[in-house]
């Protein structure tokens, strides 16, 4: 397993009930960790420093890049207008139109879509419809997948899902990361 701690964590080794407790938190973040160890053949503490920056890629700003340039991800006749677009209530990842006219607001979301993403959509679609003063307003999920329930909302209210996977710009470095089980 891995665990990534962030700047500002804080990790303490206590003693409790004959075991060693590693505790690390990040009380910002409501993170916890804490590992009992059993037996110990050898410490070291040790000041690490990682230069490295990290790379998140497939974020939901990429996979907005992504559609807008793509347009097709989405459906054959959508023709995006902006990424970004701001409103009251948060930004629109993708914003557009079909061939009807009809103003598409695309949501993206790179992992498993559920009720506050159609709830998030629905508070876009919401504002577009004030803002422009028109009803033809449609919304879409573009997520890998989304949760049954989170399905049926979307129905709901006449919106529609489509699985688009985030991209993975890193994915040749991942072919030459060498894997755990090769030390």
């Amino acid at each position: 397993p891995i665990n990534y701690m962030k700047e500002g964590e804080i990790h303490k080794l206590l003693k409790k009930d004959g075991k060693l407790i590693l505790s690390s938190s990040n009380l910002a973040m409501k993170e916890y960790l804490s590992i009992a160890i059993n037996k110990v053949h050898s410490l070291q503490i040790l000041n690490l420093t990682d230069s490295e920056k990290i790379q998140l890629t497939g974020s939901e700003r990429d996979m907005s890049d992504m559609i807008y340039s793509k347009p097709s991800l989405i459906s054959p006749d959508f023709k995006p207008l902006s990424r970004e677009e701001h409103t009251k209530y948060g930004f629109i990842d993708v914003f557009g139109h079909d061939k009807e006219g009809t103003l598409i607001v695309v949501e993206c979301k790179r992992d498993a879509a559920d009720f506050t993403a159609v709830d998030q959509l629905l508070r876009y679609i919401k504002k577009i419809k004030q803002l422009k003063g028109t009803k033809k307003v449609k919304g879409i999920i573009a997520a890998p997948k989304i949760s049954a329930n989170a399905l049926q909302m979307l129905h709901d209210h006449s919106c529609d899902f489509v699985s688009v996977n985030p991209p993975k710009y890193l994915e040749k470095y991942d072919k030459q990361q060498q894997k755990l089980a090769n030390f």
